[in-house]
């Protein structure tokens, strides 16, 4: 299906990543990133195209097991295959996770989803445990009380929610460093929010080689091989 996929993107001007590309993001990655060129896809952005549900924080998603419980929608008269809203809320505590709970927007997200409908906490719990996001949920929620003073359900209590939630707090998300994507907090997140922990020191250690390998691409160039740090 991927190479489905591409085949429609390619022929209406998204590049498709590199070879090498390719074969890392389907080893540790979740998506492929396809980049609008030409004047077919000019002013365009990139797409993303997903084959599993998330490769960061909460990587033990089990895509299989939450395409089993989707519901239909109808969207603008379109019917849609949604998630099932338990499923869905561990899906979006884990991916603001991945992204420091940045923009805030990632926790107004959390607040709609559990006013929209009568969520089963109990099954959301759950599902977080099984998939390995239960830390960031907890502090996906507590989250999105402090900063929309908004009062959720009863949560899990763990030693790490108390030494994780400082470091998303207001002050150091606002200050996070930007620039393509990476931000101060983002590099803490992994350690604080993985499950198992050890998970968390892998995924930082990819994002150092990224990060080395990006400043050395920008230095030297065409020099550096495109596979060093694959």
């Amino acid at each position: 299906k991927l190479d489905a996929v591409g085949e429609v993107l390619g022929a209406s001007g998204w590049e498709p990543p590199s070879v090498i590309e390719r074969a890392r993001s389907l080893k540790e990655g979740h998506h492929l990133v396809f980049k609008p060129v030409g004047s077919k896809a000019g002013g365009q952005v990139p797409i993303e195209v997903h084959f599993r549900l998330s490769s960061g924080v909460g990587s033990g998603l089990q895509t299989e097991e939450a395409l089993q419980r989707v519901r239909a929608l109808v969207v603008d008269g379109e019917r849609r295959q949604v998630l099932a809203p338990e499923e869905e809320w561990v899906y979006l505590a884990s991916h603001a996770a991945t992204h420091a709970f940045t923009p805030a927007s990632l926790a107004v997200d959390l607040k709609l989803l559990a006013e929209m409908g009568a969520l089963d906490w109990e099954r959301v719990w759950r599902v977080a445990d099984r998939w390995g996001a239960t830390l960031a949920c907890v502090v996906g929620l507590e989250l999105a009380e402090a900063l929309l003073g908004w009062r959720g359900p009863e949560r899990p209590w763990a030693l790490r929610t108390l030494l994780a939630r400082p470091a998303f707090e207001p002050a150091l998300v606002w200050t996070g460093l930007h620039g393509e994507r990476e931000r101060l907090s983002q590099w803490v997140t992994p350690l604080l929010l993985a499950e198992p922990w050890p998970r968390g020191v892998v995924t930082v250690g990819r994002g150092v080689r990224r990060a080395l390998k990006r400043r050395a691409r920008a230095r030297w160039g065409d020099r550096v091989p495109e596979d060093w740090g694959a």
